[in-house]
Parts: structure tokens; sequence; C-alpha cells
């Protein structure tokens, strides 16, 4: 999501009714990188062959089986931990990461010479730990329960820019991959693919890492007319030193003769859900005081009339709201909202106790802004008076807008459904597999409850699995606020603890294959000293798999939102991996022509449009490839 100030949202309440109309444009676990290691053994500094020792002069090899644990401090299990091995020099003898139930092993031969000094436990959002070892039984005895204290986290939202300076002529380099490294070589931030301006920008937590950090940018260039790949780097002593370089901009400086960056297309990926920010503040009318605890509702409209110059003139506000945003002890409302692409109209109230309600705003094609700031002024009417119940200071429904009034935690509740479906079969982006996006579709139901001060105090996530057309056991999991949930391990056991034989998964509607319907399952995640929406972020969150349940393969994610990952987005023809649906959905059958384009016509001319066209899209079926519920 691009911050791009598009207008500034000022309502000042009259006696008589007034409406606006405001149009809009258009609209992981951290692992180590073992992309070029298909084997997903621990590799060797050296060696070739993934998994074995790099040859060596030494001819006396001895055999060395090392295996153990790594736990939070709650006591579960750490994926991805980067565990180093260093010599007194502080050359790396092997490194080894640990799988998705916190195990580690290796097997292997070193030579009996090997003198390890250190052994470096690392893992994006815990503290680094570091062990002195003089042998090879010391290095068994530290690793056998790792246990990783929470490191502290900062939340981070700023942009870089990437350009070619190389014949001085600051050319953007676009669909240019950038991370963040620290000293340990664990991934603790992963941007968006730069765009074609070179703009990337990054919201997120970074872990509060000491010492030297690296950015790793990524891209391709043509020389003597073969498609190469560049890795520009820059350093900093520290997070913060590292950051400022990066919003001053990188000029990249390539050491290559008649190299140019590549030709690419915009790389923003098409999505049917689009973050809409919200920077707003809201005050008093007469003495621009802040009120803290006004509701800022996203409302549904429909039958809009408007007159020979464009403008609404009437309007029917329907019940279903979409979100509910509240101000917090500033009077400030900052998050971002989800909005379907294919919303069509919709109102802006806002409402306060003891104050007029604000006018709505209606809007059209609200997905096509990226962030509404200002201020909403209200109109004092009265002093409030009524019921509170529960002491939050906002007054039950029939007086106010708290929804429940016996409980303090929660004021209002927003609830949204998506459909997710994913391919797991990328190649690591150069190969389509069948296109049909059936691996993995699972319905997700989010119900968020946020307090009179903004604040989320729970999130109850309900979640149906719907199809699991895939060979792999593939795992479904949600990051939130930096944190992953895993709701199944393996996507195939709900099916067969509900009597499914077929090994078909709900994908093929032909010879005998039905529909099996798998109970929904609630997962809880409580926050109960209360989360703001800057720093929790917004439905439908992070949903991923992890194809096969194989740590190494790295996970794919939607590509619309801004992830921290180690797996696939987008393929060199920014072809997804993955897609959501805010709507219930039918999804192509195995082995249907063409996947998705012959499932859903109108698909292609969304995606080759990067979304502007056929926004709704998947409301177009064809039956004949899609399968029957």
């Amino acid at each position: 999501m691009k911050n791009i100030r598009l207008f500034t949202l000022v309502l000042l309440l009259a006696p008589i009714l007034t409406m606006t109309y405001c149009g809009g444009g258009s609209g992981g676990s951290d692992t180590v990188d073992l992309t070029d290691n298909p084997g997903g053994k621990p590799s060797l500094p050296g060696s070739n062959t993934p998994g074995t020792t790099p040859e060596s002069p030494e001819t006396n090899q001895v055999p060395v089986d090392l295996s153990g644990t790594v736990l939070d401090e709650s006591g579960n299990a750490v994926s991805g931990a980067l565990i180093t091995v260093k010599d007194s020099s502080g050359n790396v003898i092997f490194q080894i990461t640990s799988a998705e139930d916190g195990s580690i092993s290796f097997s292997s031969e070193l030579s009996e010479n090997t003198s390890p000094a250190t052994v470096i436990i690392s893992a994006n959002g815990y503290t680094t730990e570091t062990i002195n070892v003089t042998s090879i039984s010391d290095i068994q005895n530290a690793i056998a329960k790792i246990t990783l204290d929470n490191a502290d986290t900062t939340y981070y939202n700023f942009t870089t820019n990437v350009t070619d300076n190389t014949s001085g002529d600051s050319k953007p380099i676009a669909s240019a991959a950038i991370s963040i490294k620290d000293s340990n070589g664990v991934v603790i931030a992963q941007f968006p693919k730069t765009d074609s301006s070179g703009n990337a920008s990054f919201a997120g937590f970074i872990s509060d890492v000491a010492g030297s950090v690296t950015a790793y940018i990524d891209f391709e260039y043509l020389k003597n007319g073969e498609i190469k790949t560049y890795t520009y780097t820059v350093s900093a002593d520290s997070l913060a030193d590292l950051i400022a370089k990066m919003e001053s901009g990188i000029a990249v400086l390539r050491n290559v003769v008649d190299g140019t960056p590549a030709e690419t297309d915009d790389n923003t990926p098409p999505s049917t859900v689009q973050q809409v920010a919200f920077d707003v503040y809201i005050r008093n009318q007469e003495t621009s005081e802040v009120i803290p605890g006004a509701m800022l509702q996203i409302v549904k409209v429909t039958d809009v009339v408007k007159n020979s110059a464009g403008e609404i003139i009437s309007f029917n506000e329907t019940t279903e709201v979409i979100t509910s945003l509240i101000s917090d002890a500033n009077g400030k409302i900052d998050g971002t909202i989800p909005i379907n692409t294919a919303e069509g109209y919709v109102s802006i109230i806002v409402k306060a106790n003891g104050y007029e309600e604000a006018k709505p705003v209606v809007c059209k094609d609200i997905s096509g802004l990226s962030l509404i700031d200002g201020q909403i002024v209200l109109k004092k009417q009265s002093e409030p008076t009524g019921i509170d119940n529960d002491g939050d200071g906002i007054l039950a429904p029939n007086e106010g807008t708290d929804v429940n009034d016996n409980d303090a935690s929660v004021a209002a509740i927003n609830t949204a459904s998506y459909v997710f479906a994913f391919e797991d079969n990328y190649d690591n982006g150069t190969k389509k597999g069948d296109a049909d996006f059936n691996d993995a579709v699972v319905k997700v139901t989010y119900k968020q409850y946020v307090n009179s001060e903004g604040k989320t105090t729970k999130i109850e996530i309900i979640t149906k699995p719907l199809a699991a057309g895939a060979g792999y056991h593939n795992k479904f999991a949600i990051r939130i606020a930096g944190k992953d949930h895993v709701i199944y391990a393996n996507l195939h056991e709900p099916f067969r603890a509900n009597g499914y034989t077929k090994e078909d998964w709900n994908c093929n509607s032909a010879n005998g294959y039905t529909y099996i319907d798998v109970p929904e399952k609630t997962t809880v995640v409580e926050y109960p000293e209360g989360i703001s929406a800057k720093d929790l972020g917004s439905m439908p969150f992070d949903p991923f798999i992890v194809p096969n349940n194989d740590s190494w393969r790295g996970e794919v994610h939607i590509p619309a939102f801004n992830t921290t990952y180690n797996g696939a987005l987008i393929d060199s023809k920014n072809f997804p991996w993955a897609i959501v649906i805010p709507e219930d959905w039918q999804w192509p059958c195995e082995g249907s022509k063409d996947g998705i384009y012959s499932a859903y016509k109108r698909f292609r001319s969304w995606y080759e449009s990067k979304g502007t066209a056929n926004k709704d899209w998947y409301l177009y079926p064809d039956d004949k490839y899609t399968f029957k519920r």
C-alpha cells in the first residue's frame, strides 16, 4: 500500500443535511534462504552438494550427528532459527535451521582437526544466544535444548528508492527485491518489490537488533542480451543508521560492463482487497478539543441517485457495517481498513456520545484511496447521559455506540469473511504449475473486538477448509502482528477426520466425488492489554501456506499484503501464487483446462490489467470447470 496523500477529509456540521461525494482513482517465519538448496538439507560453506561436507585436504574425517530443539520462553517451538557454528577465527564451520517443530538435526562428517569456538542461535523476533564451545560434544550439549528470549521490537514505516546511477542518470530500478538481515544472516525485514519508480515501502515490526545490519537489493539487468541477476548491499553499524541511508535513497553502482536494468512492468500485483488508511482527529467544533471514544463507520449504501451535474441527491444506507474504528485518548483514528475493490458506494459516518452525528460522506470506489487524513469536527449536542454499565465512557447502544455495555473490552465488533486460495508448486517463481488455485482453499471469518480506546482486545478466527487438491500436506497459518498462528498443520487431516477417504479433497466433481462439509474451527487470539490498530494491522492480515510443511520450501503469501517471509508471492510475470476472494467462491476443479483461466474467463483481463478491469471477476464462474458444492 502506497501512503499517498490524496485529500483531506473535513466534515463541518450544519443544521441541514449535507452529502459529499468523494471519488477514487484506480485503484513467516524468517528462515535461511535455501532457494539454491532444493534438497532442504543443511549446506556447508564451500560445498556444491546440499547436506554434504565440502572437499578438504584433510583425509581423516569423523562422523558427526547432532540434534536438539529450539523453544521460546513459553515452551513453544521456534521454526527457522539459524544455528551457526564458527571456529576461533570466525569462519563458519556449518549452519543448520530449526524445523517447524523447533527440532534441529545435523548429520555429516567433519575433519578431526575441526576446532569449534562459538555456537550462535538467532531467529527474528528473539534475542541472539552465543555459547562458547571447545568440542563437538560441547555443541551437542549447547543445542540439546535451546530457549530463546523474546526480543523487543519496534514498529517502522518508511520508504526507500532504488536507482541505477552507473551511467550517472539515476534510472529507477523496478522489481528489485529488498531484505534486511542482521549480523547473523537472519532476515529481519522483507519489502514488497520496488515499483516502476523504484520505490518500496516497509510497514511492520523489526527486532531491536544490536550491531551491524545489511540491506540486500536483488534485481535483474541486461548484459550482452542476457538477463543477469545482481545483488547490491548497503551496510550500517545500526538499524537506525541503515534506515536513514535507505530513506535517503539507494544509488546502485554496478560493477558490470554494458549492463542496464532489465525493463519490467510495474510489479504491483492485482488484488480484490485494498487497504485504506485513516489518519484523522475527531474534534469538538466549538472548542477544537479532541473527542476520545468517537466511532467512525464505513457502511454500504445502495440506490444512489445523481442529478445532471453528477451530484448525489439521494441514497439508501444499509445496516451492513463494513468496519468500525474508534478514536483513542488523543481523539485520533490511526489505522487501516480492508475494502473490497468491487464494493461500489459506501458512506463514512462519525458519531460520539453527546454530539450530533456527522452527516454521511458518500464515496464511490473508496478502494482507490490509500490515505484519508485530516480532521472531522462534531457539533456538541448535550452532555452525555445514559447507561454506561461497563464504565468505559461509551454509552449503551440505545443511547450511544457501545455494542456491549457489559464488557469494557468490547465497544465495537468488526466482522469480515474471505476465501484464500493457494498454489503450492511454485518452483521458486519460474513455473506456474497447473494454476488452478485449489491446492489449499480456506474460508476465514474474522471477528475483531475493539475497546473504547480503539484497541483490539480479541480476534476470533473462524476457519473452514473448502478444498485441498494437492499431493503435498500443506500447512495453513495466519500471521498477525508478527506472530504466526498455525490453524492446520496438514490441510488433509480435517477431511480425513470427517470420513473423506477418496484422495480428491473436494476438487473433482466427476466420478462420484461429492462435496464433503468440514466443520468450522475457531482460534482465539487475545490481547489483554489491547493492541493499537497501527500495530495490529488490518484484516485479512497475512494468511499463508507452507508447501508440504517443509520450511526449506518457504511460504506462499497473498502478494498484495506486506509481509516478512521466505518463499513465493508472484512469478517472473507477476502471476500471483495466492489470491483472496471477499465472497463465497467456486474454485476450479482439479485438471480443469487452463486452470483458473477456464474456470473464470474474466480473470485474465483482471490479472493483466493489474486489477483495474473486471474487479468482480470471481462472481462469474464457468460451471464446467468449477467444483460443485
